[in-house]
Order: structure tokens, then C-alpha cells, then sequence
């Protein structure tokens, strides 16, 4: 029996993995995947998602004129503007 502890064991690497897994890692540019219409005037691209961390990374896109009903977000949001400006109705200042 080996004097080293089982978390001091060198660990073994699989060097000839199956040739259809999919890759560990893939990059996605920002034409890779096309904007969705989620509902009127709101256009989503989803860039990122982490389903056991909660994590949704969209690009929006919304057209003049839109009013987003009372909404809530169950977890952070950062929100980047590019152009043109937005505002909360219930914080008009």
C-alpha cells in the first residue's frame, strides 16, 4: 500500500477521448447566433447561460416606443446602453 494519502495521488488523464464529444469550450461570436423576437418591439440574443449558476448573458435590442410591463429579476442585472435611452416608469427622474 502506497504512503500517500488518496488527495496526494497523482491523477491519471484520459488522453485518447472519444472523437464525438463535444468540445469542453466553444467560442461563440456575436453573429454566431441570430436575435429572437421575445415579445413586441424586444429583440433577445442569448449570448451565455449557466443553468446551475443562473446565469442568462442576453444582448436586447429594443425599438422606439416599448414600455416594459412591471417586471422582477430573480437574480443580478447589468445592463449596458449603446444608444438611445431608457428609463423605470415608476422612477421617471
Amino acid at each position: 500500500m502506497s504512503s500517500l494519502a488518496r488527495s496526494e495521488r497523482p491523477v491519471r488523464l484520459l488522453t485518447d477521448a472519444p472523437a464525438d464529444l463535444p468540445p469542453p469550450v466553444a467560442h461563440l461570436g456575436p453573429h454566431d447566433t441570430p436575435f429572437v423576437r421575445f415579445f413586441d418591439k424586444l429583440d433577445v440574443q442569448l449570448l451565455q447561460v449557466d443553468i446551475l449558476a443562473g446565469l442568462w448573458v442576453v444582448r436586447a435590442r429594443f425599438e422606439p416606443g416599448l414600455t416594459l410591463p412591471r417586471h422582477r429579476h430573480t437574480g443580478e442585472v447589468l445592463a449596458l446602453t449603446y444608444s438611445g435611452a431608457w428609463l423605470y416608469l415608476e422612477h421617471p427622474d
